[in-house]
């Protein structure tokens, strides 16, 4: 969590020296067991000062690995990040632990609905999938939650999650995933070309 945190707040520090501004924000994926390590608020706003980073651009994607059992502390540390305006988003949600039980008592910003939902979208066969995505983005837009479709990886899925009023799209459709040199090169110095 803390090592990762870091190398993605360096590049996107070292790209900015380079005057390669073209990222609003930062996602970092972190587990619910690690959000119990005491010292993660302070060495996260401390790796954003060191490297001159808005804290506003930095969003934490919640995994989840098994059943949170210490869930007021886990809230003592979402709104110390949020009061610093990190943003929090969890991640394959609709899967596992990542349900709407979690999303009552997590204070997420985001909601990423799972790959798994949107495999198959277009198929008149997955008309539950469909309402499902459509349910949950009705429901998180009416309490301020923006939502992002996961695992987009066809061209009528993206049209599919773009009509159901998805706030953002993620997947292989775009791209897979790269080193940061690949990702400087395709998206940042030549945006066009990838």
């Amino acid at each position: 969590g803390k090592w990762i945190i870091e190398q993605v707040l360096k590049y996107l520090n070292e790209w900015e020296q380079r005057g390669l501004n073209a990222i609003e924000k930062v996602h970092v994926n972190v587990s619910y067991i690690q959000l119990h390590d005491d010292e993660l608020v302070d060495y996260t706003v401390s790796k954003l000062n060191e490297y001159h980073i808005a804290p506003a651009r930095l969003v934490l994607e919640l995994t989840e690995s098994r059943f949170v059992t210490d869930q007021d502390r886990l809230n003592d540390t979402f709104m110390r990040l949020r009061s610093l305006n990190i943003r929090l988003a969890m991640d394959d949600f609709g899967t596992g632990y990542s349900s709407l039980s979690r999303l009552s008592c997590t204070p997420a910003d985001i909601v990423k609905i799972d790959r798994e939902f949107i495999r198959g979208i277009c198929d008149q066969s997955h008309s539950f999938n469909r309402s499902f995505i459509g349910s949950v983005i009705n429901l998180c837009h009416s309490v301020g939650i923006s939502v992002c479709a996961e695992g987009v990886e066809e061209k009528g899925e993206l049209e599919t999650v773009l009509s159901l009023e998805a706030d953002s799209v993620q997947g292989f459709y775009f791209s897979k995933p790269v080193t940061p040199e690949e990702f400087e090169e395709r998206h940042i110095k030549h945006p066009h070309k990838g």
